[in-house]
């Protein structure tokens, strides 16, 4: 009988030195998940940039405008959607009431942008506390009156000899003219 050879020992095969298929599909699954998310990451962050500039832009332009106001360069008007002279792109609103406390007013100014649509304007609003502007000018113009009237009432006295009077008609005049304009305000 023959035999039969012994079976031929092959050796083992060894694990290829390389990646699998698998493998490598699933890094660049990971690696477009991790961009997918990067990216977003890098758009929110404009976007709140670009929110937090327009914010403090706003807020500037809104402090701006109520110094005018309130430093009495710009006489106070009720105002809505006015455009700003020098910065393109933004608009004003003034808002003004009386207080329950008399002479005073509360002027509220709010800033937004125009912006196209779609996207979110910004907005800022201030509100102050003020002295009525028209009790200023009445309680003004009655000083300088009173004192013009003063020096010329006191030169013609001096010359008649009779004491004056006017200083006390001039402060009743600015009385009643601050209460007639208090009560034109309201």
């Amino acid at each position: 009988m023959t035999r039969c050879p012994p079976p031929v020992r092959r050796p083992a095969r060894r694990a290829a030195n390389g990646f699998t298929l698998l493998e490598i599909i699933l890094a660049l699954a990971i690696l477009a998940g991790g961009l997918a998310v990067l990216s977003e990451a890098i758009r929110i962050a404009q976007s709140n940039g670009r929110i937090a500039r327009d914010s403090t832009y706003a807020q500037m332009l809104c402090e701006e405008k109520l110094g005018e106001f309130t430093t009495g360069v710009t006489p106070p008007a009720a105002a809505s959607g006015v455009p700003f002279d020098n910065y393109p792109g933004w608009t004003y609103t003034v808002a003004m009431d009386d207080l329950d406390i008399p002479n005073f007013m509360v002027i509220e100014v709010t800033v937004t942008q125009e912006v196209a649509e779609g996207q979110q304007p910004v907005s800022f609003s201030l509100k102050q506390w003020m002295i009525d502007p028209s009790i200023l000018a009445a309680a003004s113009n009655p000083d300088a009156q009173s004192s013009s009237s003063n020096s010329s009432s006191n030169s013609s006295n001096s010359s008649s000899g009779t004491p004056s009077s006017g200083s006390s008609g001039g402060s009743s005049s600015s009385k009643s003219s601050s209460t007639g304009s208090t009560g034109s305000s309201k």
